[in-house]
């Protein structure tokens, strides 16, 4: 059963109005054509004095409409053990496009849409395997099974589509064996290359024809058609480097750059930036940075990230601008204390965060969260929005950045709530070029990233009301709800 609720603008009619007809007369043509001129210019004279003397109306801002193109989520509920769909949605109207069963009874990452193709993960449980991801693809413009593909294992990071071959990691089913990376033929998900990586967890990129991989004290390079290796740091640096950091490295051309801790038995495990040539795995500059880092990203040729330290008294984010040729700081923009920052966002010449309030015995604080802006080239304050007291935590999702606007999650229920039961969140919506707070809107925090396309942001949860799943479009201009879809 589904539900669609549509939110349309209202519509007004005017009454046709009806006008006598004058005949005219052949005796005094002229007549009724001086009448006919002074009336216009009358009505001319009229209008000219109203634009002179009346007051100009305030412009009214008008929100963008919302694009059609499809939309794609994996609609069920995992406390309910129910089977999950994947649904694909008009992105203006919330209309049904197509729906198909995907037999998983467990949800993964978002769809992935790729060259007519949206690819979904789900996870299933069987007697054999506890549970084991399983990727399908459907044809995008009907919906139609093209292809499925068990893991026998589990998938930790959305997979990647290049080059007519789609990228896996995962984990297989024993948790004391490697990881094994394949590679599917997007045509048809045949294996086109399997190989083992002996990490627990990996991150893959791609990068010169190359499948880079990050795990555990390994950092590896494969050629991506065969799979054949073709450089291994860790293996270059085996006294030197370990616990490298997850996150999947950042590409610039031949650099590579990722977060990792070095540790050796003289020195305690400390986080650094590493770049590398991506075509040998050669060392071109370290960097240490102090604390746990955020993913780092790259704008306007400045590296940007955020460290945080912790310890027992107090908790303090820092904010880092890099030069990626050497690896020097260019500046720095530390945060109050007791304040923890998200990864940065890129928005134009400037950077935008999100900040939370200390979390203390795993309760969230009261004293709030808020978001800001810093100018990317010397780190200084552009604003800064306190979004309130009764924000009791930023939930640790990036802020989204789309057509002027900022958007900020926020929770407002101690604790993350309970499954089944909606959990009260916050999105804030403000303006980048001034911070100034354009809508607020309560909403159930999501199950799954939120999305930010063609003009609105589409969030998906599930509680008591719609167990199966809520698709929710809000329009980025003006906070107003477009369509909500229930399973």
């Amino acid at each position: 059963m589904q539900t669609l609720a549509l939110a349309t603008p209202a519509r007004s009619g005017a009454a046709a109005r009806g006008r006598a007809g004058r005949p005219r007369s052949r005796r005094q043509p002229f007549s009724v054509i001086a009448i006919a001129a002074a009336m216009v210019c009358a009505l001319a004279l009229s209008l000219a004095a109203c634009a002179l003397f009346s007051p100009s109306p305030a412009a009214t801002p008008t929100a963008s409409p919302v694009s059609s193109a499809p939309v794609y989520f994996l609609m069920g509920a995992e406390y309910l053990a129910q089977p999950w769909d994947i649904v694909a949605l008009n992105g203006a109207m919330g209309r049904l496009l197509w729906r198909h069963a995907t037999g998983g009874d467990g949800s993964g990452m978002a769809p992935i849409a790729a060259g007519g193709v949206v690819y979904a993960l789900t996870t299933r449980t069987s007697a054999a395997i506890y549970q084991e991801s399983v990727l399908q693809a459907f044809r995008a413009s009907d919906g139609a099974l093209l292809w499925e593909y068990f893991t026998m294992g589990h998938v930790y990071q959305e997979p990647i589509i290049s080059g007519g071959l789609v990228y896996l990691n995962m984990r297989v089913a024993d948790i004391q064996r490697p990881g094994v990376l394949v590679a599917l033929r997007a045509s048809n998900g045949d294996v086109a290359w399997r190989t083992a990586f002996p990490a627990a967890f990996s991150a893959l990129t791609l990068a010169g024809g190359l499948v880079i991989v990050t795990g555990d004290n390994r950092l590896t390079a494969l050629h991506a058609t065969t799979g054949a290796a073709a450089w291994d740091y860790a293996a270059a640096h085996a006294t030197k480097v370990g616990g490298i950091v997850i996150n999947p490295p950042l590409v610039m051309g031949s650099m590579l750059v990722f977060e990792y801790i070095a540790v050796s038995l003289d020195m305690p495990g400390v986080f650094q930036l590493l770049a590398l040539d991506v075509s040998t795995g050669d060392t071109l500059w370290t960097a240490p940075i102090s604390g746990s880092l955020s993913s780092t990203i790259l704008s306007g040729g400045t590296l940007y990230l955020t460290s945080t330290q912790f310890d027992q008294s107090h908790t303090r984010s820092t904010v880092y601008a890099v030069n990626p040729l050497s690896g020097a700081t260019l500046w720095t923009y530390p945060a109050p204390t007791n304040k923890v920052y998200s990864a940065p966002v890129a928005a134009g010449s400037a950077i935008t965060l999100t900040e939370s309030g200390p979390t203390l015995n795993g309760a969230p604080s009261a004293t709030g969260g808020g978001a800001l802006a810093l100018d990317g080239a010397t780190g200084r304050l552009l604003w800064h929005t306190q979004l309130g007291a009764t924000v009791l935590d930023v939930s640790f999702i990036s802020p989204l950045v789309s057509g002027g606007v900022i958007c900020a999650f926020l929770s407002l229920t101690p604790g993350g709530g309970t499954p089944g039961v909606a959990t009260l969140g916050q999105v804030a919506a403000m303006s980048l070029s001034d911070g100034a707070l354009r809508w607020r809107k309560d909403i159930p925090l999501a199950n799954a990233s939120p999305l930010v396309q063609g003009g609105a942001l589409y969030t998906f949860t599930y509680n008591d009301h719609s167990p199966l799943g809520e698709v929710t479009a809000i329009r980025l201009g003006d906070g107003a709800t477009v369509w909500q879809y229930k399973a």
